[in-house]
């Protein structure tokens, strides 16, 4: 027998209306993570698709770069570090158009992460020590 959970929330994102696409956009991605947590990756792609197809509907360049890297995380929690790395450096490529510094952080440890859990540790210092230079200049 399914959690409950498991049925109710996909109903109720179908029955709510949202009329603000940035809080849609927010709901989609919680119920993708909400999903990864519990291991339901296939349907944690899912609200991530809808999640990407409503930032790119509405150019937002920060839901687009979080896109990507519930992409990259959801890769890397299924053991697939290449496809991880394939989302982390679009995400990277996307923060050169959108400078956001907390996000290019965020971006530039989930990179590092997957070069660590790769044991390719000098990569993955330089990303996080580049992450580290960003968030102390940022206080």
């Amino acid at each position: 027998m399914k959690p409950l959970f498991c049925w109710i929330l996909p109903m109720v994102l179908l029955k709510v209306e949202i009329n603000n696409q940035f809080v849609a956009v927010d709901l989609l991605t919680l119920y993708g993570q909400a999903f990864k947590n519990i291991l339901k990756y296939d349907l944690s792609n899912q609200y991530y698709e809808k999640m990407c197809l409503a930032s790119s509907s509405i150019d937002d360049y920060y839901h687009l770069v979080m896109c990507k890297l519930n992409y990259a995380d959801l890769a890397y929690q299924q053991a697939n570090y290449a496809k991880a790395l394939k989302f982390g450096f679009e995400a990277l490529e996307l923060t050169k158009k959108y400078v956001y510094p907390p996000q290019y952080v965020k971006v530039l440890i989930a990179v590092g992460e997957v070069y660590e859990e790769l044991s390719q540790y000098d990569i993955a210092a330089e990303y996080f020590f580049k992450a580290l230079a960003i968030r102390n200049d940022l206080g």
